[in-house]
């Protein structure tokens, strides 16, 4: 599963950032893992939003307590 990327150290918290073009992996496996075919964005869509200044597209990243193991969300808001 395509991962975003988090610092070494453990979070205190859940830190919540925009997306970024980097996180286009994990929200095409986001959109693959959650969605029918036919609901998906697609590759563009997806850039589209990320870059859109009228919308705004935000990650959630955390850690779990065991090393390596990080959980991220995705809130897309128009």
């Amino acid at each position: 599963m395509p991962m975003c990327e988090t610092p070494d150290a453990p979070l205190p918290h859940p830190v919540i950032r925009d997306a970024s073009l980097d996180d286009l992996p994990f929200l095409k496996y986001l959109e693959r893992t959650s969605f029918s075919p036919r609901r998906q964005s697609s590759s563009a869509s997806l850039r589209n939003s990320i870059k859109s200044p009228s919308q705004m597209v935000l990650v959630i990243e955390g850690r779990e307590k065991k090393k390596g193991s990080s959980g991220q969300s995705v809130l897309l808001t128009k």
